[in-house]
Parts: structure tokens; C-alpha cells; sequence
């Protein structure tokens, strides 16, 4: 969830000028539900209009939901499926950029999928600006 956008919008495929601040590191979270899971061997992301674009991030998955939809101190485990460093794939406003997923994280199955902003600078650790994820 995000404190400034509904997360039907990050999840739509209109674009949208889109800012979500979840946390430090700052992260985006789908979950599939209960009795949904997906193999994400592929996965697209959309910059939203503005010019903070996302170098170093990471793709993760876990098997489980969230407990009661929450997730302050999540115990979940978390599986690393592409991490991003120094990544400049985005370079423009609205631009779509994708990612395979490799080896044995390509084969398993996740219900909750999130993008973790894995930054080491100190604003842009609370800020991910992306508006739109495609598995």
C-alpha cells in the first residue's frame, strides 16, 4: 500500500504520475491472495512522469500474504528474484522496461510478488516512482 496512491493504480495500465512512500527501504507489494500463485519468469516496470528514476532495486517473492492485510514488522520470507545495481534502463518520463528472471527463482511459485527500493542514497531509499508492474 502506499500513502499517497490507491494501489489500483499501480496496477491499472493507464498512466499515472505515481509516488509511493512505504517505509525505509520503500517498497511496492502485490498479493496475489489466498489460493493464487504465479511462476513470474518475466516482469515489466513503468516509470511514472517524473525524473527520479530507479537505478537499484530488487524483485522479490514469497509465498506467503499478508496476516490480516498487514504488514508492520513482516515475518514473511522474502526470495530474491532479479536485483537491479546502478540499473539505467529508465532514462525518460512513462517508459516501460523489462527483466527475465533466471535459474531456480524462475521455477517456483509466489504469492506476493514486491519491487524494494535497495538505493544506499539517502532521499531516494523512502521514494519509488514507478506506476505501473506487469508479471
Amino acid at each position: 500500500d502506499s500513502r499517497y496512491t490507491r494501489p489500483c493504480v499501480f496496477v491499472s495500465r493507464s498512466f499515472s504520475s505515481t509516488c509511493y512512500t512505504s517505509g525505509n527501504p520503500a517498497f511496492i507489494e502485490v498479493d496475489l491472495g489466498e489460493n493464487h500463485g504465479l511462476i513470474c519468469n518475466y516482469y515489466t516496470l513503468r516509470q511514472d512522469g517524473s525524473h527520479n528514476f530507479l537505478r537499484n532495486w530488487k524483485l522479490q517473492g514469497s509465498t506467503e500474504g499478508r496476516i490480516n492485510g498487514k504488514e508492520p514488522n513482516d515475518i514473511r520470507e522474502w526470495f530474491d528474484l532479479r536485483v537491479h545495481k546502478n540499473d539505467k534502463s529508465f532514462y525518460t518520463t512513462g517508459q516501460h522496461a523489462g527483466w527475465p528472471v533466471f535459474g531456480s527463482s524462475a521455477q517456483c511459485v509466489y504469492r506476493s510478488f514486491r519491487v524494494v527500493n535497495n538505493s544506499k542514497e539517502n532521499n531516494s531509499q523512502n521514494v519509488i516512482h514507478i506506476c505501473e508492474l506487469e508479471l
